[in-house]
C-alpha cells in the first residue's frame, strides 16, 4: 500500500535535497574557448577573410565556371593555360570540385568562401566531438585539453588551405573513427577506412598515395595474420570508390584522368625543403609533428617485427617526397595528433617513455596551434573594425575591369594570400602571374600565355599580404620600364587593438596596381 504524504504550508517537513551537477571551471574555460573558435570560423565566411589559398585559382575556377557557364575548365591559372593538356579540368583531384559545383552550386567565388567556412566549422566540430569522446575513455581530465588542441590545429589548417582540395581530407580521415564509435557501424569501421582512402585519392592523388601508405601500415599492425587478404580487400574497396567518384564527376574517362594527372605532375619541382618550412602564422610545428609521427611509426613497426614493412613504406615515401608540398603533408596533422594520444598508439608497442614523449609532442603542438588561432582571431577583429574590406576591393577591381579591352587581361600575384582570383567574374577572370613579371627577369610563362591565347597583360595587382612578394611598392616605375605604379592602395596603418600594436600592417584586401606601358 502506497502511503501519501502531504506537506502543508508552514510544515516543518523539509523537501528532498536536489543537487545540480557541478560544472568545473576547466569545463567552462574549454567551452568558452571552443565557442569563440566556432564564432571565428563562422565569421570568416561573412567577412571573406583570411580568404582563399594562393593556389585557389587552379581549383576554384572550374567550380565557378561549371555552375555559372556550364564549362568545366580553367580560366586563370597560367601554368595550366600554357600546358598542352588543354583548358578542361581533367587532372588532379575531382571530388572537391564536384562537391562545390554540383552539390553546393557555388556560382561565385564569394560563395566558395562561404561554403569553405562552413566546411572548416563542420570539420572543427567533428574533430572536437570525436576527439573528446575517444580520449575521455583514456583520461577524462586531459581529454578536453587534447581534444581542443587537436581541433584548433584542424581549424588552422582549414583556414589556411581554403580553395584547395586538401581542405576536405581531415573530415574524410574521421570517417573510420566515427564508424568505430557506434556499435551498429563498428564492424564496418575498417571498411569505412578503405572507402575513405578511395575518396582521398579522388580528392587529390598525392595525399591519396600517402594515405595508402598509412593504411597499409595500419593493416600490418592490426591484421598481421591476414595481411595479404586484407590489403586486397582494401585495394578493391578503395579502387571502386575512387573509380565511382571519377565516373560521376570527371568529364573524361578515369583512365584519361590518370594519364593527365601523371603528365601534369612531371614538371613539379623538387620540394625537400617542405619540412623546414615553419608556417608559424598558419600551422606551427606541423613539420616536427609529421616527422616525429613517421619516426614513431617506424619504431613501432620494427618492434613488432615488421621491419620489412617499414622499409617498403620508407621507400614509397621517399619516391613521393620529390613532389610533395606542405599542404599535402599537413592535411594529415589532425589524424596524426589523435592517433598518437588515443588507443591507436598501443598497436605501435612503444616504450612508456616514448609514448609519453608523443603525448608531450601533441601537447606542445596543441598549445602553439591554440595561440596561433587566437592571433588569427585578433586579426579578424582588427580586419572587421578598420581593414580594407572584401567589398571595397571588389568594387575597385570591378570598375577597373570596365577599362580593359577584350584582348587584354588583369593579372594578380599568384603566390599571394588572400588569392585575388576571387575578384574575377566567370568568363572574365583574372590571370595568375609570378613576381618576375614586375622585375627585369623575363617571364617565360607569361610570354607563352600571351602568344598562345593572343592576349596581352595590361594590369598587375599586388596584394599587400602574401608570400614571396616584393617590398612595399615604390613610387616610381619598376620592371625595366615595362610597368608603372598607378595606384598605391597598401594600408600603412599598424595593426592595433585596444591601443596595442599587434602587427606591422592592418590586415585587409589592400593592393597596389601597376599598368603596362604601351
Amino acid at each position: 500500500m502506497v502511503q501519501k504524504h502531504r506537506i502543508s504550508v508552514g510544515s516543518t517537513q523539509s523537501l528532498p535535497n536536489i543537487t545540480m551537477p557541478r560544472i568545473s571551471p576547466v569545463a567552462v574555460l574549454v567551452g568558452i574557448w571552443n565557442a569563440c573558435v566556432l564564432a571565428l570560423l563562422v565569421s570568416t565566411g561573412i567577412s571573406c577573410w583570411p580568404g582563399l589559398h594562393h593556389d585557389a585559382g587552379l581549383y576554384t575556377t572550374p567550380v565557378v565556371n561549371s555552375v555559372a557557364r556550364g564549362l568545366w575548365e580553367f580560366e586563370c591559372y597560367t601554368p595550366a593555360l600554357t600546358s598542352d593538356l588543354g583548358i578542361s579540368f581533367n587532372r588532379h583531384g575531382m571530388l572537391y570540385q564536384w562537391v562545390f559545383a554540383k552539390v553546393l552550386h557555388c556560382a561565385s567565388y564569394q560563395s566558395v568562401i562561404v561554403w569553405s567556412a562552413v566546411l572548416t566549422a563542420v570539420t572543427f566540430l567533428s574533430t572536437l566531438g570525436l576527439s573528446w569522446r575517444v580520449l575521455s575513455r583514456e583520461n577524462a581530465m586531459a581529454a578536453p585539453w587534447f581534444a581542443s588542441g587537436i581541433a584548433a590545429m584542424t581549424a588552422l589548417f582549414g583556414l589556411w588551405v581554403q580553395g584547395r582540395p586538401e581542405h576536405m581530407i581531415p573530415l574524410l580521415m574521421l570517417l573510420p573513427l566515427m564508424a568505430h564509435e557506434w556499435r551498429m557501424s563498428r564492424p564496418w569501421s575498417r571498411h569505412m577506412g578503405y572507402l575513405a582512402l578511395g575518396l582521398v585519392v579522388a580528392t587529390s592523388p598525392l595525399p591519396g598515395a600517402l594515405c595508402c601508405l598509412g593504411t597499409v601500415a595500419w593493416i600490418a599492425l592490426n591484421h598481421r595474420q591476414r595481411l595479404i587478404s586484407e590489403v586486397a580487400t582494401c585495394a578493391a574497396i578503395s579502387l571502386i570508390a575512387a573509380i565511382a567518384v571519377l565516373l560521376v564527376s570527371c568529364p573524361v574517362s578515369p583512365w584519361q584522368w590518370v594519364i593527365n594527372t601523371v603528365t601534369s605532375t612531371n614538371g613539379t619541382p623538387s620540394n625537400l625543403g617542405a619540412f623546414v618550412t615553419p608556417l608559424a602564422d598558419e600551422l606551427p610545428n606541423w613539420n616536427i609533428l609529421v616527422l616525429m609521427s613517421m619516426l614513431f611509426l617506424a619504431i613501432g613497426l620494427c618492434r613488432r617485427g615488421l621491419w620489412w614493412v617499414a622499409l617498403i613504406l620508407g621507400a614509397g615515401f621517399y619516391a613521393f617526397l620529390w613532389k610533395l608540398q606542405v599542404y599535402v603533408l599537413a592535411c594529415f596533422v589532425p589524424a596524426m595528433m589523435l592517433a598518437l594520444v588515443s588507443t591507436q598508439a598501443r598497436a605501435l608497442a612503444l616504450p612508456v617513455w616514448l609514448h609519453r614523449a608523443a603525448m608531450v609532442l601533441v601537447a606542445v603542438v596543441s598549445f602553439t596551434g591554440a595561440t596561433t588561432l587566437a592571433k588569427q582571431g585578433l586579426n579578424e577583429v582588427m580586419f572587421l573594425r578598420s581593414g580594407i574590406s572584401f567589398a571595397q576591393t571588389s568594387k575597385a577591381i570591378a570598375e577597373l575591369q570596365q577599362t580593359v579591352a577584350s584582348n587584354e587581361r588583369i593579372g594578380f600575384m599568384w603566390l599571394a594570400r588572400p588569392s585575388f582570383v576571387v575578384f574575377g567574374q566567370p568568363g572574365k577572370g583574372l590571370i595568375s602571374v609570378e613576381p618576375e613579371v614586375l622585375k627585369n627577369t623575363p617571364d617565360a610563362m607569361l610570354a607563352a600565355y600571351e602568344a598562345r591565347h593572343q592576349v596581352q597583360l595590361r594590369y598587375v595587382l599586388v596584394p599587400q599580404h602574401g608570400y614571396m612578394l616584393p617590398p612595399p611598392p615604390p613610387p616610381a616605375e619598376i620592371g625595366g620600364g615595362r610597368f608603372v605604379l598607378v595606384r598605391d592602395g597598401w594600408d600603412r596603418r599598424p595593426a592595433m587593438l585596444m591601443g596595442v600594436t599587434w602587427g606591422k600592417a592592418m590586415p585587409g584586401y589592400g593592393f597596389a596596381l601597376y599598368e603596362r606601358r604601351k
